[in-house]
């Protein structure tokens, strides 16, 4: 009996006390990372240098930026002000959401767009070119003139046309384009349906 007494005696002992709100009270307050705001003044920097140079290709910033934007991107080098401004409204106003797929989808938006404009448009021919370096050389010089998609939405236009025809790749461009700056504006296929 005696053993019993001792053995509960131990078990309430062994019980840990709570916290003390001193003990609480001391703990530091951790701080939350500013990434996301810093991401946001960051692309509202390259938005007012894309907007310059959108008039004025002045300046060595805004002229090796753009030149760069139209390199890549071609026909898409017209809507990356506005991405960079959906990506600042994105990453500034955040109020702690996860924004991850947004960012993303926000700085897909010139690809998509220039690479279905260069499906349409586009007399660049890729397949006459030949080894890589000629290829990239063709395509960066006619994104730079706007003649083009450049690089990145001339190869991804020609791989799309090569897999699904003009036609079909046309149409898939655009339907991806159409996802993607809904998906960037935070409106979703079931909250388009349900409104619908």
């Amino acid at each position: 009996m005696a053993k019993t007494a001792t053995n509960t005696k131990k078990k309430t002992d062994t019980k840990k006390k709570p916290a003390s709100s001193k003990a609480k009270a001391e703990q530091p307050t951790q701080k939350k990372p500013i990434r996301r705001e810093v991401t946001a003044i960051v692309f509202a920097f390259l938005a007012l240098l894309v907007i310059i140079g959108l008039f004025v290709a002045d300046g060595f910033a805004v002229s090796a930026l753009c030149n760069l934007l139209k390199g890549l991107f071609g026909y898409g080098f017209w809507i990356c002000a506005p991405a960079f401004i959906l990506v600042t409204a994105i990453m500034g106003f955040h109020r702690g959401r996860p924004v991850t797929f947004r960012f993303v989808c926000a700085l897909l938006l010139p690809l998509f767009f220039g690479t279905a404009i260069d499906l349409l448009l586009s007399k660049t021919i890729v397949s006459n070119l030949n080894g890589i370096t000629e290829i990239v050389t063709t395509l960066y010089t006619g994104g730079k003139a706007l003649t083009s998609g450049g690089v990145l939405c001339g190869l991804l236009s020609y791989g799309c046309e090569k897999a699904f025809s003009i036609y079909g790749a046309a149409v898939i461009v655009v339907l991806l384009f159409i996802l993607t700056a809904l998906n960037a504006l935070g409106i979703t296929v079931r909250k388009l349906i349900e409104w619908l």
